[in-house]
């Protein structure tokens, strides 16, 4: 009896999280995977393992931003506005588009500069170019109180997956 009090109590309680719509939230990202005659799960294992989601203050505001990577879909960033309303800032990152099947994001300050960068893993493809991880860095709030990313992996030497050797195998 005292077990199935609390059960009733405990569900008369408000819910912690609530299902937000996208027209008041500005995140209408959907990571849509499309399969075909010869791209499915047969020939590809990892086709719905997802990407990766990246939550972190961009703009230095105090306010976490989130990062989406995309699978068949292009990347997307949203700035928090604060009351759980976003804006898609993704044009500011230069050249981030959909030609790639990124796997993960990451997000560092890889120089140092106080400013929040993001990585990106990439995967999936029979052109090593469409295969290199991406990594873009933050330069700062731009004209429209954004901030403006410029892509750099190769730069900093981190744009191909490490080769793998087994030693003593």
């Amino acid at each position: 009896m005292l077990l199935i009090t609390g059960v009733f109590i405990s569900c008369s309680k408000s819910p912690r999280f609530q299902l937000l719509d996208s027209k008041h939230t500005g995140v209408d990202f959907t990571n849509t995977i499309v399969e075909t005659d010869s791209f499915h799960v047969m020939s590809y294992e990892y086709i719905y393992n997802g990407a990766g989601v990246g939550i972190g203050d961009l703009n230095n505001d105090g306010l976490q931003d989130i990062i989406f990577a995309g699978n068949q879909v292009s990347p997307r960033i949203y700035l928090n506005l604060g009351d759980f309303r976003f804006r898609d800032i993704t044009p500011m990152a230069q050249g981030l588009t959909n030609d790639q099947w990124y796997s993960s994001v990451t997000l560092v300050d890889i120089n140092s500069d106080g400013w929040l960068d993001f990585y990106l893993t990439s995967t999936a493809n029979e052109d090593p170019g469409k295969c290199k991880n991406r990594l873009w860095v933050n330069q700062g709030i731009g004209d429209n109180s954004s901030p403006v990313f410029f892509e750099m992996a190769e730069k900093y030497g981190i744009d191909l997956e490490p080769e793998v050797q087994l030693v003593g195998f």
